[in-house]
């Protein structure tokens, strides 16, 4: 759902980005490369002006976007949706959420919402307290981290990350919920499909604490001696674990995956090629997943992202126009490059809000 902005103005910064990388493409893309740091952060290093032919191409591919004819953005909405939108955006009353599964939208009262965050934090899993000194906590893993690099146990990459780069200085944790819409019975369901029956209390929630910014960020790691969690399975100490020592295991599938074929036959795709590739998929040794493969010394191929646009469809042309340019002498940059494209806020972005504000 685009609003209305500058898309010329956004267009012109998003290349000023990509020239960014082209240079540092072109200054050290020929450098042996030594892996990547599993803690290394994003470099906003901006390097010298390149060769003649890059320079060249970048003013020419720039004059190219500049003679676009970029309209600007609107929204899709008409003027009484856009106000009904900015009216429910204002209103005090209601909390606009993510649901659990499914990817809904959840209208809830405020005063239910708070209360089934008050009744999950009255739990033995949190713990009340009068006052969080946030810059003690930091001081105190700033001086732990400091005295691990001295002696040898990181590196400075590892410090550096760390340490975080937070600007607004350290903050609390926040807290909110996800509406399980998925554990209503079918009767309820159907109900309010129906519009003859409402709900009058928020259904169970799963609570979610976000740590951006906060002083144990980056330390943030799930521990338990009772369980192992990966993806949709769960390694247990089950009932015959303290006798024979053996762990059980519970695989939640979810019910898409049985229906996988028929949700691909509705999107289009052939019998034949989803039989056909199933069986391919099939055939694949389990050992064969499982062996360490070696990274390829493949080119990683250079992307211009911008925001999408009605009016971008010769964008691609404006950057391949003049890339017969770069071949003469700039060797690091073999690839012509790609055009992706960034979506703009849905609405159900636009309403859900993580604070609730009093």
């Amino acid at each position: 759902m685009p609003k209305k902005c500058n898309i010329g103005r956004t267009v012109m910064a998003d290349f000023n980005e990509f020239a960014r990388k082209l240079r540092c493409r072109f200054h050290f893309g020929n450098t042996e490369s030594r892996g990547m740091h599993p803690f290394r952060q994003k470099s906003f290093y901006g390097p010298t002006p390149a060769c003649f032919e890059l320079e060249n191409y970048l003013d020419l591919t720039k004059f190219e976007l500049s003679n676009l004819d970029l309209r600007n953005n609107y929204y899709n909405f008409t003027k009484e949706q856009q106000l009904g939108l900015r009216s429910l955006k204002n209103m005090q009353d209601i909390i606009f959420s993510k649901s659990d599964k499914g990817g809904a939208i959840v209208i809830s009262k405020k005063t239910h919402y708070i209360k089934e965050g008050l009744r999950q934090l009255n739990s033995i899993h949190y713990t009340e307290i009068q006052e969080p000194n946030l810059l003690l906590i930091k001081n105190n893993i700033q001086t732990q981290i400091s005295k691990m690099f001295d002696n040898g146990e990181i590196d400075g990459i590892t410090l550096d990350f760390l340490r975080g780069s937070s600007k607004e200085g350290p903050r609390l944790g926040r807290l909110f919920l996800l509406p399980k819409l998925h554990k209503l019975s079918e009767l309820v369901i159907q109900g309010i499909k129906k519009q003859t029956m409402t709900v009058n209390e928020l259904p169970p929630c799963r609570p979610i604490i976000s740590q951006c910014n906060s002083v144990t960020e980056r330390f943030t790691y799930e521990i338990s001696n009772e369980e192992i969690i990966f993806l949709d399975t769960v390694v247990h100490k089950g009932l015959r674990f303290r006798n024979t020592g053996i762990l059980d295991i519970k695989s939640y599938t979810k019910p898409t995956l049985c229906k996988f074929k028929g949700n691909l036959k509705l999107r289009g795709y052939q019998e034949h090629e989803i039989l056909r590739n199933c069986e391919s998929a099939l055939n694949i040794e389990r050992p064969e997943l499982l062996r360490f493969k070696q990274e390829s010394d493949k080119q990683i191929p250079l992307v211009f992202v911008t925001k999408y646009h009605f009016s971008l469809g010769n964008i691609n042309k404006a950057l391949r126009k003049h890339y017969k340019k770069l071949l003469r002498n700039v060797g690091a940059i073999s690839k012509p490059p790609m055009v992706a494209l960034r979506r703009h806020r849905n609405l159900k972005e636009i309403l859900t809000r993580s604070v609730v504000k009093a």
